[in-house]
């Protein structure tokens, strides 16, 4: 089986650098850890209404004033501080202020900047939806406004996918691991510079298809980027503002994938999600109680695990502010709502 020279360069310098990384024991800090948390719920958004229907939302986001933006499958639904709809702010088409397919989103400030990615352009607009500026911009994916400094996201995706074809065409049998290419960046609107933030490749496999061995986690935190790009246990902390990374894992027991599909993995990916709440790292595991739901670890910002909970309810964090969280959920028939609840009783950690 062929590995690309970029892959065997990655697993060179992680295997040169694993002094870097903090490696806890397999149990936390609080002799405590491992309770369900308790939680109470505010309100639901239906996942069907008279002027929408949730078809798949990937992302929610909160302006200072409590309005809400959820992004679905061709929809922009903005959303009162009490989760009552106002309106669909996606409008089809390639005109301005128009978008097509896939969006990726952000409020800051009293703006919404909008990406479109296909389009190549970023939409600029007022909490209410009002278009305000459009600029050209060649980038894969939004994640965030810091200040003045816009932190987008490349890849190398269309790459592999154009490789795939050639294979196909070429009718070359065998598979391949290839690395996709993960490249932070911030980026100038009114200069175009661009200023590279780091690069976090994930393993893909070219068989059959395209298949993503690795799949790369996020979260923007303030002025720090929270992610994770392997199948193992690693979580990484880069400091956008004074530059540097922090790395850090756990004992982990690794949990088999009883997947039919030809091209599984041996194991499911060891981190589902990362999230922030209350100034602590909350990583979603792939261990998962029939009863509780999923394991989630508690980190501090030098790395230290210092506890562990369940969440107690199904479905995923979409949004942590303060002491709410949103989970998007699924009913009895696959259909989607999201439900914001109030986290009554986290526990303090141990010191």
């Amino acid at each position: 089986m062929k590995v690309s020279f970029f892959l065997i360069l990655f697993f060179l310098f992680n295997i040169l650098f694993s002094k870097a990384v903090v490696v806890n024991p397999g149990k936390p800090l609080n002799p405590e850890a491992g309770k369900v948390i308790k939680l109470k719920k505010v309100y639901e958004i239906s996942g069907e209404a008279e002027d929408y229907v949730l078809i798949k939302p990937y992302k929610l986001d909160l302006a200072a004033n409590g309005v809400m933006l959820i992004s679905d499958h061709k929809q922009l639904l903005l959303f009162t501080p009490a989760g009552k709809f106002i309106k669909n702010l996606y409008k089809q088409g390639q005109g301005p202020g128009e978008m097509h397919r896939r969006i990726s989103a952000a409020i800051s400030g009293d703006r919404i900047y909008i990406h479109v990615p296909i389009l190549r352009k970023l939409i600029i607009s007022d909490l209410n939806g009002k278009l305000l500026k459009e600029k050209k911009v060649e980038m894969h994916e939004l994640v965030g406004k810091i200040g003045e400094r816009f932190l987008f996201r490349r890849s190398n995706l269309s790459d592999l996918r154009s490789e795939y074809l050639r294979k196909r065409r070429r009718n070359t049998g065998g598979s391949t691991f290839y690395a996709l290419k993960n490249t932070f960046l911030f980026y100038s609107l009114s200069t175009g510079e661009e200023k590279i933030v780091g690069e976090f490749p994930s393993k893909h496999l070219l068989s059959n298809s395209v298949t993503p061995m690795e799949r790369m986690k996020f979260r923007l935190y303030k002025d720090k980027l929270l992610l994770t790009h392997t199948g193992e246990y690693l979580v990484k902390i880069v400091d956008l503002k004074n530059g540097g990374i922090k790395q850090f894992s756990r004992q982990y027991k690794r949990v088999e994938n009883t997947s039919p599909s030809k091209n599984r993995r041996k194991y499911i990916q060891d981190i589902k999600s990362l999230h922030v709440f209350k100034k602590h790292i909350w990583v979603k595991t792939s261990t998962e109680d029939p009863e509780k739901g999923y394991l989630f670890d508690v980190f501090d910002f030098d790395g230290r695990y210092i506890d562990a909970f369940y969440l107690g309810s199904k479905g995923y964090i979409s949004k942590i502010d303060g002491d709410f969280i949103y989970l998007t959920r699924k009913d009895e028939d696959y259909n989607f709502y999201i439900v914001k609840y109030k986290v009554l009783d986290y526990h303090k950690s141990a010191k």
